[in-house]
């Protein structure tokens, strides 16, 4: 990625919780908001609101799996204010419900411990 894609992909990941606009982030890089949506586009494939919620969803996997933190609880932590719009935008990226994730990854960690 171009030095400017990284550097607003960090942004996004440090600012994640946060309600964060494709405006903020274009403000903020000093850049017009069509300028950063395209870059994000051709680098990653993904447009901003994309990109903003493949990073909630990845940190959303690190706390299924890790904590007793109930979805909606989840949900709020990343960044989502509806745990069905949470839902919906995780069974996109993973194509399996939060839910069904973590019985997925917490059985793999029980069997383990045995």
């Amino acid at each position: 990625y171009s030095s400017i894609v990284k550097d607003i992909i960090q942004y996004l990941r440090i600012h994640m919780f946060d309600k964060l606009s494709l405006e903020d982030v274009a403000r903020k890089f000093g850049k017009s908001p069509s300028y950063i949506s395209t870059k994000l586009k051709e680098e990653t494939g993904l447009a901003f609101n994309e990109n903003l919620n493949y990073i909630r969803i990845m940190e959303s996997k690190h706390l299924l799996q890790h904590t007793q933190k109930s979805i909606s609880d989840i949900a709020i932590a990343v960044g989502f204010n509806y745990q069905n719009h949470f839902a919906k935008v995780f069974k996109k990226f993973e194509g399996l419900s939060p839910l069904d994730y973590r019985n997925n990854h917490v059985k793999d960690r029980r069997s383990t411990k045995l």
